[in-house]
């Protein structure tokens, strides 16, 4: 009987052998592809990934695709309402030749790098990959890439590491498997010298396949940048939706589940000793941080300080130099304020921000608005706006703002957050310098037309004098007192011309002497009236003046009124050709006020405003440089006193000026008007 159980028990081990045989014999021949087919209406979605790449994505011991990235897909397919799909894993240089071929729609998983994005269209990122040497416990560490150089490297066949070591400069003896894992257990047996591979992968085949051997094999980081692994398709708009759906379960904890099921190596109940060596490595930092604990608090609080006094000089620099800061939320179409009292911290809306702007500048300011909305398109320069800045006033300032954005993970435009910077003294700074520079250039022209017209006017009497001077010889005594009388009144005229020029030379350098004096203005009056007489050649011009007062006494310097007083009479009797010019004066608010009226030609109304321009003349034919009446307003402005004119074209004018007196003012009211004719 014993025997008869003896050869059973053979036959029945016989038996469960032949069946494990024939389940692995099935597994294999299926290993190099297995398919996993979702029922549903219309065109299935081919899904390819490679059959041997653990713990990612492989075919199990019953034939099926199994792991990370197949769990992963199932859930992303069911939060997508995709039913009609079709996963299949393949020996992974097929997967990729059905990718170019377009027999496959998206691939589960594919390392990124610069040379595949040109052929393949990478999607969301579902994680990152390090990679790492792979070699045995009794070899010489590698850790650096340089250290493969004439070893046998063992890598996947068109894997992101035969990709590495193919590019760089080394030249080690390359074996390309399509299965790592079989690869991984020869490296165990000491058929190749290492291995370059994911490092996740790596761990988890040496974890898993442990009846193999593969407890000798050491997995190093080669330290080497982390690189994208993401899913790849041909349709970019798939690709969007699963980037969502991607975000959708990580929110959810779903992908954290998935993930933990396939990354979490440590069998139920067991400890690895590396756990206890962290275990003892914490409860030493424990102490030594305890002991450091109190230091790091006060740090903590200084740094605290220090950002604390950080930001109020910033406050500070914001408001000594005039600057707020906003935000604009897109969502709820309001502004608010980050720093400055540019706007309510409640915020105000879109409408109520436009109606502060100038209504010229309204249109620009939302249109610049919409464009950084709708295209990201961000001013290369601040724009420049006119705004009402305070609320309660109808003033307009001019403000500089520029602006920066923040996007969502679409790369949208959610919020914009921007400056403001009033910039009206620079804005009118900028005006005055171009009008300052518009009066150059026309005193440039101006000066131009001086010369030109100096030229004329220092010949004529220069020629006059030479003339006439040649003519004394030959003369008798009666032309010769008249060509000494014609000489004489170009002499003076001549005199004049210079006399303005160096007028005009102390103006311009800033240094017209002043000398201020004591005298009777009544006398003084008087005599200027008898000299002006003489230069009033018209017969039908009556000459006339106005003494008020019998004496007066004021502190100015008489040389020069008695300059603006000549140049306003000279100036009548040059453009008035008939009827009268009347030189007068009076005492008021402790000065004296002199005035000439004329009826002549008058200033025409576009003139008027250029009348005290230097080089400036009515008439480009009439006799003079065209310099009086901008010295006289020169020597007002000096003696801090006041000039002006009335006019009506062909009516004639009156040109006025007030000097102040340096004492008090003494008078003596004259006993009857002293207004009377006198022609000569």
């Amino acid at each position: 009987m014993y025997h008869h159980y003896k050869i059973l028990n053979r036959v029945f081990v016989i038996i469960c052998l032949s069946l494990f045989a024939s389940a692995a014999c099935h597994a294999f021949a299926a290993g190099s592809e297995a398919t996993y087919v979702s029922h549903g209406a219309g065109k299935a979605l081919v899904i390819e990934g490679d059959w041997a790449f653990q713990p990612y994505e492989f075919i199990n011991s019953k034939g099926n695709p199994d792991g990370f990235n197949i769990e992963l897909t199932k859930a992303l397919m069911k939060h997508l309402g995709i039913s009609n799909y079709v996963i299949r894993l393949r020996d992974w240089t097929k997967v990729l030749d059905d990718f170019k071929s377009g027999k496959v729609d998206l691939i589960m998983g594919i390392t990124y790098s610069n040379d595949r994005a040109k052929t393949y269209r990478f999607g969301p990122i579902q994680s990152y990959v390090f990679q790492s040497f792979i070699y045995r416990n009794d070899s010489k560490p590698f850790t650096a890439l340089s250290q493969l150089k004439g070893k046998t490297v063992l890598v996947e066949k068109n894997s992101i590491g035969y990709e590495i070591i193919r590019d760089s400069k080394i030249t080690p003896h390359i074996v390309a498997v399509s299965n790592i894992t079989e690869g991984l257990r020869e490296l165990a047996a000491g058929k190749y010298d290492a291995a370059f591979c994911h490092e996740e992968v790596a761990r988890f085949i040496i974890h898993t396949d442990k009846s193999h051997g593969l407890g000798n094999l050491v997995v190093k980081n080669a330290n080497l940048a982390p690189q994208e692994y993401r899913y790849a398709g041909t349709d970019d708009s798939l690709l969007n939706n699963i980037d969502q759906a991607l975000y959708d379960l990580k929110e959810n904890g779903t992908f954290d589940t998935i993930h933990k099921k396939w990354f979490d190596y440590a069998a139920p109940g067991h400890i690895s000793s590396y756990v206890y060596i962290i275990l003892i490595i914490l409860a030493v930092a424990l102490a030594v941080l305890y002991s450091f604990n109190r230091i790091l608090h006060i740090k903590v609080r200084k740094t605290n300080e220090l950002l604390e006094r950080k930001d109020r000089r910033m406050t500070l620099a914001l408001r000594a130099g005039n600057i707020s800061v906003w935000r604009y939320d897109v969502a709820s179409r309001h502004f608010y304020n980050v720093e400055g009292n540019y706007l309510p911290s409640e915020g105000i809306s879109m409408e109520q921000e436009l109606s502060c702007v100038h209504e010229s500048d309204r249109e620009r300011f939302a249109s610049v608005l919409n464009k950084i909305i709708t295209e990201g398109t961000i001013p290369a320069d601040p724009v420049v706006i006119r705004q009402n800045m305070d609320k309660h006033s109808d003033s307009y300032q001019y403000v500089e703002k520029e602006f920066s954005v923040i996007r969502d993970k679409h790369g949208k435009v959610t919020t914009i957050v921007g400056t403001v910077h009033v910039v009206t003294d620079l804005i009118n700074i900028q005006k005055s310098l171009e009008q300052e520079k518009e009066k150059a250039l026309q005193a440039d022209k101006l000066k131009s037309a001086f010369l030109a017209n100096m030229s004329h006017e220092i010949r004529t009497p220069l020629n006059a004098i030479v003339g006439f001077s040649n003519l004394l010889d030959e003369a008798d005594d009666d032309e010769r007192k008249e060509y000494v009388k014609i000489i004489n009144i170009n002499n003076e005229l001549l005199l004049h011309l210079i006399s303005d020029i160096l007028d005009l030379a102390k103006i311009e350098s800033g240094v017209m002497p002043m000398n201020f004096e004591q005298f009777d203005m009544s006398m003084f009056f008087n005599e200027l009236y008898s000299g002006l007489r003489q230069r009033q050649r018209h017969s039908n011009v009556d000459l006339l003046y106005k003494n008020p007062y019998s004496k007066c006494i004021i502190c100015t310097d008489r040389n020069r009124l008695a300059q603006i007083i000549t140049n306003f009479t000279t100036n009548a009797i040059k453009y008035t050709p008939s009827g009268h010019i009347r030189m007068g004066y009076y005492c008021i608010d402790n000065g004296i006020h002199v005035y000439v009226e004329d009826t002549g030609i008058g200033v025409p109304e576009e003139k008027q405003d250029r009348i005290f321009h230097r080089f400036e003349k009515l008439d480009d034919f009439a006799q003079g440089t065209g310099l009086g009446l901008s010295i006289c307003k020169a020597i007002t402005d000096t003696f801090g006193g006041r000039i002006g004119f009335d006019s009506q074209s062909g009516k004639g004018s009156v040109f006025w000026a007030w000097i102040p007196s340096k004492s008090d003012i003494v008078l003596e009211e004259a006993d009857a008007s002293d207004d009377a004719p006198h022609n000569v």
